[in-house]
């Protein structure tokens, strides 16, 4: 089990984490994660990908 770090942050949009997930990618979608560090809000951004052939 991975121990996680405390932090603090005084205000919002101060610090964001970013994850991406790829296991779609053959169908040309990505799934972008945003998380606020200051209130733990999830924000999810599906994007297509474009594959020039």
């Amino acid at each position: 089990m991975k121990t996680r770090c405390k932090y603090h942050v005084k205000q919002p949009n101060v610090l964001w984490h970013i994850d991406s997930h790829h296991k779609l990618i053959q169908w040309g979608i990505v799934i972008h994660g945003f998380i606020n560090g200051f209130c733990h809000t999830v924000h999810l951004s599906p994007s297509q990908v474009c594959h020039i052939c």
